[in-house]
């Protein structure tokens, strides 16, 4: 039985011997001789658990020890034990170099501190923006997601005394799983040598910017058919009217007020749009008869950070969406982001890869990431289609 279960079971005991005495109390009276054997008996049981509970600290001192949150100096000390433990690896591909810092050996190669495996995650979400507002989950193993409809959950007026009526609201979410990714990333040997660069920031960001660049393509076109995105997750759905096939025009600005309308209010405080640059710069460049652009002014400027805006909402911008309303393109989405989940293992493993590429006087390190994707919440979410 764990450290937990013991403290529960203690706790309930003292709890227990509390409500005995203080009910004598409360009804005037001394213990009787069945209060005094179970009193009794609770006591012999706290310290039968309070022996057990003894004996697993001094066994698992280490293990059992209570965490507590870690100050700004020991999380930079235990960064640079980690960096350096990283830079063993990558250097002398050496798994126990550091003292207190030994790195473990995984199925497809050493896993990496959960510290650095973070930053690379970090760069991802830096470099993309549908990343950035996707809702995370770092567990291990399938994760079943805690989807509910919250248009089957209601209130309603009740009449004190009668029961509340059932709305039948069921959790349905979809289960993500493990698919296994992985990345090359070749660094020279001279710069890996060198004492005035900091070569494990380099790793980093070329391994967050390569799962970047991999995630964003999957969760819009869905390429390699495993990881679910937006392409198969987005059903709310909405037909361009422009005049003329794939040519981006006034009437489109219609399209995109509709296309906002469709998701719900509910959802709207945190939504956005996604699009390509080029499908944004020709609903910039939209006139009227007068020669005015059709979509200015604040809508349309320049936040405080730097930031697109399209009716009051911001606009990402990703080279993986169609480039123009072509025929069934899915060219504008607009939702709130956070109903895309990805899942990433918190276990990022690497090889390194010294005598592959010696004659180039290079290092390769491979990356070897688990993940999945999908809608979670397809209700916050609308696309235009191209006619």
């Amino acid at each position: 039985m764990n450290e937990k279960a013991l403290n529960e079971m203690r706790n309930d005991l003292i709890d227990q011997m509390e409500r005995i005495v203080n009910t004598a109390k409360h009804e005037k009276r001394n213990l009787s001789a069945t209060d005094q054997k179970r009193v009794a008996e609770c006591r012999k049981e706290i310290e039968s658990i309070d022996e057990k509970l003894e004996t697993e600290k001094r066994q698992y001192r280490g293990e059992m020890t209570k965490m507590i949150p870690l100050t700004e100096k020991q999380e930079f000390e235990q960064r640079h034990l980690d960096e350096q433990a990283f830079l063993e690896l990558v250097k002398k591909n050496k798994t126990d170099a550091i003292e207190g810092r030994a790195l473990n050996a995984g199925v497809n190669g050493v896993v990496i501190p959960v510290s650095i495996a973070q930053r690379v995650v970090e760069v991802a979400k830096n470099v993309s923006p549908i990343l950035a507002k996707a809702t995370i989950w770092n567990v291990k193993g399938d994760l079943q997601l805690p989807a509910y409809d919250y248009t089957a959950h209601v209130f309603d007026y009740v009449t004190e005394g009668n029961a509340v009526p059932d709305t039948g609201g069921t959790f349905t979410g979809p289960k993500l799983q493990n698919f296994i990714i992985g990345s090359l990333t070749k660094i020279s040997n001279s710069l890996i040598n060198r004492a005035d660069i900091d070569v494990v920031a380099v790793i980093i960001h070329q391994i967050g910017l390569s799962l970047a660049l991999f995630l964003e393509k999957e969760l819009i076109q869905e390429v390699g058919a495993k990881l679910k995105g937006l392409k198969t997750g987005v059903n709310v759905t909405a037909t361009s009217t422009n005049s003329t096939t794939a040519v981006i025009d006034a009437k489109n600005v219609t399209d995109l007020i509709n296309l906002q309308l469709k998701v719900p209010q509910v959802h709207q405080v945190n939504s956005s749009w996604l699009m390509h640059p080029q499908v944004w710069a020709s609903l910039r460049a939209l006139t009227g008869a007068s020669g005015q652009l059709l979509i200015q002014g604040d809508d349309s400027g320049i936040r405080e950070d730097g930031g697109l805006v399209l009716f009051g909402k911001p606009v990402m911008l990703s080279d993986q969406m169609p480039a123009t309303l072509a025929l069934n393109a899915r060219a504008i989405y607009y939702g709130d982001f956070s109903g895309l989940d990805v899942k990433f293992t918190t276990d990022v493993q690497v090889q390194v890869m010294k005598e592959a590429y010696a004659a180039s006087y290079q290092t390769g390190i491979v990356c070897f990431q688990e993940l999945d994707s999908v809608v979670g919440d397809p209700s916050k979410f609308a696309v235009l289609i191209g006619k």
